[in-house]
């Protein structure tokens, strides 16, 4: 019933433009514009616009606004009115001056800020960013080890590789190794749904459907064994519900290397994100967890665990 009002809202323009006004009613954040091409909202003295095929997302933007324009420079200003244009793909700037490409939505920056604060990332570490989209939890995780740590970024979205790819080579940061493929439990190809933004995600668990490709997928083993590595010492995690998947398959990777992880943990199958089965999981190996709400509503919780100091 859930996704059958999902696809009422996007494939209709009129019931979009009522659902998002309505959504923003309180916060008086309002959709202005909306037809097959773009989705303009507005907040007070900001634009942000999104090409219709994302329109998904407005919700988000909505909801939590800043957290999708407070580290980005606006593209212009209009009539006394700042403008982020995300409608389609163009160079933008981050609030520090360097440039930013990122596909039709900006990661948002509240997230990334979380990964560094609890990941502490030190010169000499060896970090997985499972979920890398276009590259900005990698820089901040970069920066924070004084670039001189190594950070595999997997993004199995075929235009935000690319893209991702483009960042690393303007940031001029060797140490970050961009992976075109998924995590799994196993070497094996995947049914991928590839929305080119933050929500692409092995097709199964997509609940608005988008573009179906088959990526190629590897173990986290695989991954190590490709790239001579002998310690791992964080995973940042965000991999729209396959988290699940990977973690039914983990425990001789996490006895043998022992990393702290954040994890966003989404829908199951089945049901609302399930905290506790992780958590279970890592009481297994003497983890300690912490759950830190990602957004004012508590969506997709993340949780941190690491091994007790006890060891």
């Amino acid at each position: 019933m859930l996704q059958l009002i999902k696809n009422l809202i996007i494939s209709n323009n009129s019931v979009f433009y009522l659902a998002t006004n309505l959504y923003g009613l309180l916060s008086g954040r309002v959709c202005t514009s909306v037809d097959n091409q773009k989705v303009i909202l507005k907040n007070k003295n900001q634009k942000f616009i999104l090409p219709a095929k994302s329109k998904i997302y407005a919700f988000d933007v909505i909801k939590d606004w800043e957290e999708y324009t407070s580290h980005i420079k606006p593209d212009g200003i209009e009539n006394n009115c700042e403008i982020f244009d995300f409608s389609e793909l163009k160079q933008h700037y981050l609030k520090n001056d360097l440039v930013y490409n990122c596909s039709y939505l900006p990661e948002d920056m509240r997230s990334v800020n979380v990964y560094t604060d609890y990941l502490k990332p030190q010169e000499g570490d060896v970090i997985f960013d499972l979920g890398a989209n276009c590259g900005l939890s990698a820089l901040y995780l970069s920066q924070k080890a004084n670039n001189n740590a190594k950070i595999l970024a997997v993004e199995p979205d075929k235009l935000n590789y690319e893209i991702l790819c483009k960042n690393i080579k303007q940031w001029n940061l060797n140490n970050i190794i961009p992976l075109n493929c998924a995590v799994w439990t196993q070497k094996q190809e995947l049914v991928f749904s590839q929305d080119s933004s933050l929500g692409s995600c092995v097709d199964k668990f997509r609940s608005v459907k988008t573009e179906v490709v088959k990526v190629q997928a590897y173990s986290l083993y695989d991954i190590c064994s490709e790239y001579n590595l002998e310690k791992v010492t964080a995973i940042k995690m965000d991999i729209e519900g396959s988290e699940y998947a990977l973690f039914e398959n983990i425990d001789d990777f996490i006895n043998k290397f022992r990393p702290k992880f954040i994890i966003e943990i989404h829908n199951n199958e089945k049901s609302a994100p399930d905290t506790n089965y992780f958590i279970n999981k890592f009481n297994n190996f003497n983890y300690g967890c912490k759950i830190i709400p990602e957004t004012k509503n508590n969506k997709f919780p993340l949780l941190f665990a690491q091994p007790e100091l006890t060891e």
